[in-house]
């Protein structure tokens, strides 16, 4: 990952360059910022020009022999931690176990979420775990530190949503911050730092990201085919410019998952009080991975909004695809404002559940039969 390849944050990519130019390197920093954001792109970029043996003024040479291996993530140098799911399977606590599988994802997507990491674990993580950084890891940590550094001038310990410490290895971390041998960072990256402990986040410094603007995202994927484009034109406001998500959505594309039909069908099955076939959708939502299930209720109040802004306007938004409009005009006279309303606050409700690792068949159950009272309710 070079600063080249990350869309805007222009501010925040000239501030990482110039503390490093100026040799003003804080030895512990934290990125913080929201789901989809660019603070673990900034970090591994910020990690490869403080080793690059060729820097330029704006960006690491991309092609020496630092760079070669940070291509990949595999400079010797640069040490990674990330939560690992325990389960009765899965005994060993340490990143290092599972550095193939986190690489390869974050190569694939450097704007993941913890879900999607929890995602590549869902054959055993039966209860919808998101991980955690364990007391076995500090030990780790600190051991290879204590080493001299293999071929950089600097040793780069990075941890990924370091609010998955546990307390045990927050306290031994925050020994090593305080006393960290010569020539070693620590890149911790976060999308809650109030989370941390507070000693710890006083010794670190810290480096707010916002969110994407609509016009990085846009100019982001420029270069896709139109109907792709086309879509992330649908729904960088609907994801909340989480470029995460975006791309995960594009990724899917080619599997069977379709958000209209499933929202399509799951109204009507609701509005005829069809209960038999309201569990078998129970039963397709509940088991498209908690991600999918995030942004198929993104998506549902995407729709569901367009039918409120279509029975004041008689208009459907411009980006709106062919067979949406035709729902959205056929649907919306079902509707009213308060309906709308109260429907979107029980997806809204939904998504925050399902982050905070719900059983997601009875969730979507709960939420059909909220949303069957609302639809068949009559209106006054």
């Amino acid at each position: 990952m070079l600063f080249r390849d990350i869309p805007g944050n222009n501010d925040t990519k000239q501030q990482l360059i110039n503390s490093i130019i100026s040799g003003r390197i804080a030895h512990a920093q934290l990125f913080h910022g929201p789901n989809g954001s660019a603070k673990l792109a900034l970090a591994l970029s910020y990690a490869r020009y403080v080793n690059c043996q060729n820097k330029l003024s704006s960006d690491s040479c991309g092609s020496c022999s630092s760079c070669t291996k940070y291509n990949n993530l595999e400079h010797p140098d640069l040490h990674l931690v990330f939560p690992v799911i325990k389960t009765n399977k899965i005994k060993n606590t340490i990143s290092d176990h599972y550095l193939n599988e986190w690489r390869t994802l974050v190569l694939e997507n450097t704007y993941l979420s913890i879900q999607d990491w929890a995602e590549e674990f869902k054959g055993e993580n039966k209860m919808g775990q998101t991980g955690m950084i364990y007391k076995d890891q500090a030990k780790s940590i600190s051991e290879k530190i204590k080493l001299k550094s293999y071929e950089s001038n600097y040793k780069v310990v990075l941890i990924w949503c370091a609010e998955k410490m546990n307390k045990e290895v927050a306290n031994k971390l925050l020994k090593l911050i305080e006393e960290p041998p010569p020539k070693t960072l620590f890149l911790l990256t976060t999308n809650n730092k109030n989370t941390l402990l507070k000693t710890i986040l006083s010794r670190l410094q810290i480096i707010n990201i916002s969110n994407f603007k609509k016009k990085d995202v846009l100019n982001y994927f420029d270069h896709i085919d139109s109907d792709k484009y086309k879509i992330v034109q649908e729904q960088v406001e609907a994801l909340n410019y989480d470029l995460g998500s975006i791309i995960r959505l594009l990724n899917n594309q080619n599997s069977d998952i379709s958000f209209f039909k499933l929202f399509a069908n799951w109204m009507r099955y609701l509005y005829k009080k069809d209960i038999i076939k309201i569990v078998d959708w129970n039963e397709k939502i509940s088991s498209v991975g908690r991600k999918n299930q995030i942004e198929f209720c993104n998506y549902s109040i995407k729709i569901i909004r367009e039918c409120l802004i279509y029975k004041i306007t008689t208009k459907t938004n411009t980006i709106v695809e062919t067979e949406e409009k035709e729902f959205i005009k056929n649907f919306s006279p079902y509707l009213n404002e308060e309906k709308i309303l109260h429907i979107v606050n029980k997806l809204e409700k939904t998504i925050y559940a399902v982050g905070r690792n719900a059983n997601s068949k009875i969730l979507f159950f709960n939420l059909s039969l909220e949303c069957l009272k609302l639809l068949t309710l009559k209106s006054n």
